[in-house]
């Protein structure tokens, strides 16, 4: 483009000095000065198309390559929206199973406090004396020794809203005298001999779950071996779970002359 505004510049002096030297010219050529002029414009008019033409071919390419960045522009840019399209799906996905986890671990919250607030409470009962506040030493009748070896009732009863989780019940006394032995209820393969404490714990203990549930109490039987030369004897009593702190009850008698 440049080269050919050159050779039309350069025409348009050669015209120019045409017009200022006609006469010369017109005795060079043997030709009307109007002629020369004539063919001198013919040919100025064939450069400017000439020029025209180049300048619409360069626009038309340039155009075109315009067309193909726009293009490119577009589909880069389309995949850029469509990158960030799934993004915000993942996002949202991300957030909704946020949500979601975030509600199940408010109700396990709730749950758990719910249960943290329920607590097991105990009634504890020996052979129909509940030992609950109990002070007064019991008196045992002349029939209690006439038994040979008597069977003692221990019976828990929960009235509470939580159960007992792996109850162990210890019982135990303080007389060098008397001897306890587990009622053969657990396992009759298993011989217990007799000794000042016993205890029913283990896998074969159920949990004391609350009244509602259970309907009835819990029993646990053991034997007292009382001689005859026992006055008077007492029964220690500590039960405890793993949600529960141990508890501890005592019942002291005396045997009738």
């Amino acid at each position: 483009m440049t080269v050919l505004g050159g050779l039309a510049l350069l025409l348009l002096l050669l015209v120019i000095a045409a017009i200022g030297f006609r006469h010369k010219v017109a005795n060079l050529f043997g030709m009307p000065l109007s002629d020369i002029l004539n063919f001198v414009a013919l040919l100025v008019a064939l450069f400017s198309l000439y020029i025209a033409m180049r300048s619409y071919d360069d626009a038309t390419k340039s155009g075109e390559q315009q067309q193909k960045v726009l293009e490119s522009s577009r589909q880069a840019l389309e995949k850029v929206v469509g990158t960030a399209q799934k993004q915000q799906n993942l996002l949202e996905q991300n957030l909704e199973a946020s949500r979601t986890q975030l509600a199940v671990v408010k109700e396990q919250w709730q749950t758990q406090l719910e249960l943290l607030k329920r607590k097991p409470k105990l009634k504890v009962v020996l052979d129909n004396i509940s030992l609950e506040g109990l002070k007064k030493a019991v008196l045992m009748p002349k029939e209690f020794r006439q038994e040979g070896t008597p069977v003692m009732s221990l019976t828990i009863d929960n009235l509470g809203n939580a159960p007992v989780i792996k109850p162990t019940i210890i019982v135990k006394t303080s007389s060098k005298l008397v001897l306890l032995q587990k009622e053969k209820f657990t396992d009759p393969m298993i011989v217990e001999h007799p000794s000042e404490q016993i205890e029913f714990t283990g896998a074969r203990i159920l949990d004391i779950q609350p009244h509602i549930r259970s309907k009835t109490p819990y029993e646990y039987r053991f034997r007292v071996f009382v001689p005859d030369e026992a006055e008077a004897f007492d029964l220690q009593i500590r039960v405890f779970g793993e949600n529960l702190d141990a508890k501890d009850y005592k019942v002291d008698f005396e045997m009738q002359k």
